[in-house]
């Protein structure tokens, strides 16, 4: 039940994303920003359900973590770079940070835009993505 509710309040959180895309470009770009804080939350689960802690970027990339997502393959499987935790995808700057003691992590997914236009998703531990951009 929990599943279906995440599953549901993210695609609610990406239709809403989608829907506030000024341009065919930008819409793009939130869309891959949205899919990678997805796979990013999937990883992290799939990682701690088998090794009992969230893992860094270089921890899900290391371990193929990164790769066993149909997200991953389908949405940008050519843009899609595990080998870079900052710049995994075009156009965005991406922070996870997992807790010393492996009980949490927190994702950034930012617009490398000009700070007018920014915008970023964020998400942890919950799995739910917000959507957040600078106050004017």
């Amino acid at each position: 039940m929990r599943s279906v509710i995440v599953a549901g309040t993210l695609l609610l959180g990406l239709a809403a994303a989608l829907a506030a895309a000024d341009n065919p470009d930008q819409h793009a770009q939130k869309r891959n920003a949205v899919q990678l804080t997805r796979v990013l939350n999937t990883a992290e689960q799939q990682y701690r359900s088998e090794k009992g802690r969230f893992g860094s970027f270089a921890d899900l990339a290391a371990g193929g973590y990164l790769n066993k997502s149909d997200i991953t393959r389908k949405i940008w499987p050519s843009d899609f770079n595990s080998a870079d935790p900052v710049h995994p995808i075009p156009g965005v700057t991406c922070r996870l940070t997992v807790s010393s003691d492996g009980k949490a992590y927190q994702v950034s997914v930012i617009a490398d835009t000009p700070p007018e236009s920014r915008w970023a998703f964020f998400s942890d531990e919950r799995g739910l993505i917000y959507e957040g951009q600078p106050m004017q």
